[in-house]
């Protein structure tokens, strides 16, 4: 899977929107309705990703004629029938093919922003790092990383730090916690 900028990625010949590709990781683990993917995106991709109906039933549409999903009238009580959508095969293929190439899409996004952070004035160094601070995204320690490097880092950025690391050190323990229940329920199955 290859990354072409804003206007999405491109597998097996096929270019797939932003918004394709989440309905597609959306409806891996279950079939769902337009308006269940909806408010999925909604939870979970935050304010920075307003997907609206008139963007999303278009693009369910578009999959279908591309054999990515396949949607089947459902009906409800008192209600209009629905669509419930659900992967093809070759959906779940084009789907797997992205995952593979997450690796290299990262890197795309971390020289993008890091080119950026690198490239920028003053005033919209501060915003990047402001913002990648208060999302806590791995990009923040980057991005603040080569703000310190280029010997910028003030007493706001160290606080920053010590809030990282007191949400890394709970991270870590969560995830410590999982990989000792996954190692019990592993030795259970034997």
């Amino acid at each position: 899977m290859a990354f072409c900028g804003r206007s999405g990625f491109k597998a097996d010949g096929l270019r797939l929107s932003p918004i394709q590709l989440l309905v597609l990781a959306a409806l891996k683990r279950k079939p769902a309705h337009g308006y269940v993917i909806l408010q999925l995106f909604r939870e979970r991709l935050g304010e920075g990703w307003n997907v609206q109906s008139g963007t999303l039933y278009p693009a369910l549409r578009s999959m279908e004629e591309k054999d990515l999903i396949e949607g089947t009238e459902v009906s409800q009580d008192g209600r209009p029938d629905a669509i419930q959508y659900k992967l093809t095969p070759k959906g779940q293929k084009i789907l797997r093919e992205a995952y593979k190439g997450l690796d290299g899409e990262l890197r795309v996004f971390d020289n993008f922003w890091q080119f950026l952070s690198a490239s920028a004035g003053e005033s919209t160094k501060d915003i990047l790092v402001h913002h990648t601070m208060k999302s806590r995204s791995p990009m923040a320690i980057v991005t603040l990383k080569r703000h310190c490097e280029a010997g910028a880092c003030d007493a706001i950025h160290l606080d920053f730090l010590k809030e990282y690391r007191e949400y890394l050190t709970k991270e870590l323990e969560w995830v410590n916690k999982r990989l000792q229940t996954v190692k019990r329920e592993g030795g259970e199955k034997r």
